[in-house]
């Protein structure tokens, strides 16, 4: 993971184990006074706490619209869908990164022609919405 420059000082970004302190302090999260639902903000909320293992984490965003939404990842250090393709196809990064690359993160070995063709497709999550009768519960109730 990169390191941001503060003065002389290097900040290192903790992903979700910093951004979960934060939330839990926030007084507009859902428990907070400004929700429509504490109740339910609160049981959302409950038995979270930050610990080590989510020190490098970060959640990861819907695909919906993905070509409209760069610079991407968390830092913003890759600037286009073929740069975060080429990016994990070769097994993601090796840096400074706070916590520990998960296994599953490994080369892909995709071709240039697999990583074009994985590029179209996420290019093609941008779009219209459905149609909202599309979304309507058909199931049956009782």
């Amino acid at each position: 993971m990169p390191q941001t420059v503060v003065g002389t000082a290097a900040k290192v970004d903790q992903g979700r184990f910093d951004d979960l302190s934060r939330t839990l302090s926030n007084t507009f999260n859902g428990a907070g006074k400004y929700s429509d639902d504490p109740v339910a903000g609160m049981t959302k909320l409950a038995g979270l706490e930050p610990v080590d293992e989510m020190k490098g984490t970060f959640r990861t965003k819907s695909l919906r619209h993905v070509e409209k939404t760069g610079p991407y990842m968390h830092n913003g250090s890759l600037m286009t869908l073929e740069d975060v393709v080429r990016f994990y196809n070769l097994g993601g990064g090796q840096s400074d990164y706070v916590g520990q690359k998960h296994a599953a993160m490994v080369p892909l070995e995709l071709t240039t022609a697999e990583e074009a063709d994985l590029v179209e497709f996420m290019k093609a999550l941008t779009g219209d919405p459905p149609p909202a009768a599309l979304g309507m519960d058909t199931a049956m109730h009782e």
